[in-house]
């Protein structure tokens, strides 16, 4: 059932933050500018001295502090910062502290109560000198992002703007940004390590400043740590070498709180000595790691442990998932029996893990399964554990609601262990993290063992009585399943059980996403927007395809373009218009399709094209024309590059008949040819410097590879019947035939890495097999040579079946398979495809969030609800409208685009 969309809540700020700076700078009176805050999305009071405008950028400084001794560092840090006349800016409320000390905010921000903005480096040590003395003995979190200015003080430094200003980089990413010595703007980033740029020179390390890196500290003489593994608000999990032995170790290091200082969530200290207890009472058991010593000082607790080697279980699944394979039931039931070994003997010992979840077992490389990370073990019965402590999706309504601690807390989290075994689906990032089985298993693994499944049930039973009795009766269930297992594989799911939608409810549905979209599209003076709430899009209005308006103009267009809803068209011209006097974000300015200044061309010809309206028509072909030519330098690949530029260029040639949009998409597509690398019947591209992780590497898909740029390719083939586009596909096509890997438990399916030589990646438009499957439909279509249907057939078997476990977006989730499926469905008249595409669909129930204003979708991450066309909700009714009327075609290509195309009703 979808869930009612929740009203967004605004905590208060706390008066006496705002009196307490207002009092310290001597009122209204003195010269002073005070700004208050006013809401957790404004949650700082910031105080501006009189004198010159902030710099730009510079040496920024932090004062970190628990709640608990927020007001007297605030107390102490207020004389030093008006009598030196420095701007700065406090959080205005300390449950807003609370929230980033526990890691609300991303990691990065832990600890910063107090920012402060010195005019020049000579001021930033004047001004850290003089914070420091003055709170000296207080404590406060590590600031992750940021150097210590010494050990043992609060005050921390980095280098970062001061303005807020904002770029975008080529990989289409909003960020902050500062500029280099050069005048252009660089990311200004903020990470879970202190980074400064490489031309920034440290002026507190010059003068002898600065805390001695952590990695550089040896521990009580012999524990040298190597390398940081995790970092969280409470604790840094660190790999190091025991120079007495001398073996690996892991050191698990939590700052100490002060003494009678309160308690509050994230402590990690104390969570780390309760850990230390359980894992002394377990020594000797083989079901946790064993203790090797305890260190402890003035300011940190130190757990050493041993090093078990071996993997997560988390990870362990997600390999099997990229190479398109789940856990066998034999070998969920073995795993699933050794966990509930361990959490026997936890439980017979008089403790409760709880945190039982896949990123906490271990399966080592030698020896049995280890239970990990038991900072929230407590004794059975305990009362003293918070409410919703604990790991989404894992914890049991109990542990929710703050009740007695009881084994049948594990014996509910061993359900959702065992769930993610048997589906892929992590429970972490379930749509309802408290009702896992809305995503039933059959849904998500058609071939599930039914057995199975009901053990599953039974342990994620919201009435505790009616689970399990313990993990001892888990195991035994697990077993009997494991001892009447049939030898044969498992089959097909089959197609005449799924729920075939009938067209009338799919139209509904995207009428009713269309109502959603328009009902929460923000009206201002610059017009309709919509603000991207994706990790890429940081709550900004963007404006691309992937993130941004352009993206959400698009689905708009198409639920306008087939219902005919007077508000939707009315919206819809309203967004275009504003799509287009929208300045593009200061930047690397990419000029792709998905990313970029061609998105916005695509956005405008389709709402032109929908709405009959000629301007906006013109308006695209003037934008396209003012585009830089296709250099050897430019990206080559369909996101953000030439490919997908030679495509936008083709459909105005597709609109207008204008041989110049012609001419454009050939010289696309001849800078094509000479960027392409291989021989021997092969082609690939290398995607070029500035693009991150994506950089030097050959990728295969269809979002950022050969797959994508081949699919381009044929399409100026198919326009201009020059046969060096033809045989440039055809090669890439062969390339990336040559790479294929075989997957599903049967070996019936294949799948590809995502660069070249990489391990397998599940199905996915953007990489993997989707994508890829695409460029083969049209290769099939225009009957080139050798004919891929065989291969086509693996590729539907792995859509169809090796990621049910993913969120519902077109880019890399269950509606972007789905199309796949009824697209190949549709091209080789097979019924069964168009069931497989239907029974995807019948999964995004799941993820929907209904509200008076309609139906939107979560995104990939849990509790997201995204306006963008790849990532979000806008992209998905595109779909719906595909299968409700097949004869429409995939949008973003030559038919969809021709698909009542503007000049067909002229």
């Amino acid at each position: 059932m979808a869930r009612e969309a929740a009203p967004m809540t605004a905590d208060r700020p706390e008066p006496w933050l705002l009196d307490t700076v207002v009092e310290a700078v001597g009122g209204g009176l003195s010269g002073w500018r005070i700004v208050p805050s006013h809401d957790s999305l404004q949650p700082w009071i910031a105080a501006f001295p009189p004198g010159p405008d902030l710099p730009r950028q510079g040496w920024k400084l932090h004062v970190s502090s628990y709640v608990s001794t927020a007001a007297e560092t605030l107390r102490r840090a207020l004389p030093p910062l008006v009598t030196l006349g420095v701007a700065f800016k406090v959080l205005g409320s300390l449950s807003w502290l609370e929230r980033l000390n526990c890691g609300g905010a991303g990691i990065s921000q832990v600890g910063k109560f107090i920012t402060v903005y010195p005019q020049d480096e000579d001021s930033a040590l004047e001004i850290a000198a003089a914070l420091a003395a003055a709170t000296r003995g207080m404590r406060g979190p590590h600031i992750p992002s940021d150097r210590s200015y010494a050990d043992g003080s609060v005050v921390f430094y980095r280098y970062g703007g001061f303005d807020g200003t904002r770029m975008q980089t080529l990989l289409g990413d909003i960020v902050l940004a500062v500029l280099d010595p050069d005048g252009r703007l660089v990311p200004d980033l903020r990470e879970a390590t202190p980074s400064v740029p490489e031309w920034a020179d440290d002026p507190f390390r010059r003068n002898g400043m600065g805390a001695s890196p952590a990695l550089a500290r040896t521990v009580a003489g012999r524990y040298r740590p190597v390398m940081t593994l995790a970092h969280s608000p409470g604790a840094v999990v660190q790999l190091a070498l025991d120079l007495a032995t001398p073996c690996a170790c892991i050191l698990k290091r939590a700052a100490k709180r002060p003494v009678n200082q309160g308690s509050e969530a994230g402590d990690g200290a104390a969570a780390l000595r309760r850990e230390t207890a359980v894992l002394l009472r377990l020594s000797g058991r083989r079901v946790t790691p064993e203790v090797l010593d305890v260190v402890e000082d003035d300011d940190e607790l130190i757990l050493v442990l041993e090093d078990l080697g071996g993997e997560t279980l988390d990870r362990h699944v997600r390999g099997l998932a990229g190479s398109g394979r789940s856990c066998s039931t034999a070998r969920v039931v073995d795993l699933g029996a050794a966990i509930a070994d361990a959490l026997s003997v936890l439980h017979e010992a008089g403790h409760v893990h709880g945190d039982l979840k896949s990123a906490n077992i271990m399966l080592p490389a030698d020896g049995p399964v280890r239970l990990i990370d038991l900072e929230l073990a407590h004794p059975v019965g305990a009362r003293d554990r918070p409410a919703e402590a604990g790991t989404r999706g894992y914890l049991s309504p109990a542990c929710r609601a703050g009740e007695a601690v009881s084994p049948a807390d594990d014996i509910y989290a061993l359900g959702a262990v065992l769930y993610l075994l048997a589906t892929g689906a992590e429970p972490s990032r379930a749509p309802d993290p408290h009702d896992l089985l809305a995503r039933q298993l059959g849904q998500l693994r058609p071939a599930v063992d039914g057995s199975l499944s009901k053990i599953v049930s039974r342990c994620l039973d919201p009435d505790p009585e009616r689970r399990f009795s313990s993990a001892r009766e888990v195991r035994r269930a697990l077993l009997t399943v494991g001892e009447n297992l049939s030898p044969q594989p498992p089959a097909p799911p089959d197609a005449a059980e799924l729920d075939l939608t009938r067209a009338s409810d799919l139209l509904e549905l995207a009428r009713r996403s269309g109502d959603f979209i328009c009902a929460h599209a923000e009206y201002s003076e610059q017009g309709v927007t919509w603000r991207s709430e994706y990790y890429v899009g940081k709550g900004l209005v963007g404006r691309d395809i992937n993130t941004g308006m352009a993206g959400t103009v698009l689905g708009l267009a198409e639920l306008a373009q087939e219902l005919r809803v007077p508000r939707h068209m009315g919206v819809l011209r309203a967004a275009a218009r504003t799509l287009d006097a929208m300045p593009a974000v200061p930047g690397d300015r990419p000029r792709g399709l998905y990313v970029g200044e061609m998105g916005v061309v695509a956005a405008l010809l389709r709402a032109g094209q929908v709405l009959s309206d000629e301007d906006l028509v013109g308006l695209a072909v003037d934008r396209a024309a003012a585009q830089p030519a296709a250099d050897l330098d430019d990206s080559p690949d369909l996101f953000h590059g030439l490919a997908g530029r030679l495509r936008v260029h083709l459909m105005l040639w597709d609109e207008t008949g204008d041989g110049r949009s012609l001419d454009r998409a050939v010289h696309c597509g001849d800078t094509l040819l000479r960027q392409r690398e291989g021989g021997h019947g092969t082609a690939h591209w290398r995607i070029p410097p500035g693009y991150g992780d994506l950089s030097g590497k050959s990728l295969l898909g269809y979002a950022h590879g050969a797959a994508g740029i081949a699919d381009a390719l044929l399409d100026l083939y198919e326009a201009t019947g020059a046969s060096g586009y033809e045989e440039a596909a055809r090669e890439a096509a062969g390339w990336i035939a040559d790479q294929a890997i075989r997957c599903l438990e049967d070996l019936t399916g294949v799948a590809w890495p995502m660069a070249e030589g990489g391990r397998a990646h599940p199905p996915f438009w953007c990489h993997g097999a989707t994508g890829i499957g695409r460029m083969l439909l049209h290769a099939r279509r225009l009957g080139l040579e050798p004919d891929p249907t065989e291969t086509l057939q693996r590729v539907c078997r792995s859509v169809a079946l090796a990621a049910r476990w993913s969120g519902p977006t077109l880019c890399h989730g269950l509606a972007g398979n789905a199309e796949f499926l009824w697209d190949a469905g549709l091209a080789m008249d097979d019924g069964e495809l168009l069931a497989q595409a239907r029974g995807l669909i019948n999964i995004l129930p799941a993820f929907a969030v209904d509200s008076p204003y309609g139906r939107a979708w979560i995104s990939d991450a849990p509790r997201q609800i995204t306006p963008d066309y790849l990532v979000g909700y806008a992209g998905i009714p595109v779909v719906l409208l595909r299968m409700a009327r097949p004869r429409r075609r995939y949008q973003l290509s030559r038919e969809g685009f021709r698909y009542g195309a503007y000049k067909a009703s002229h």
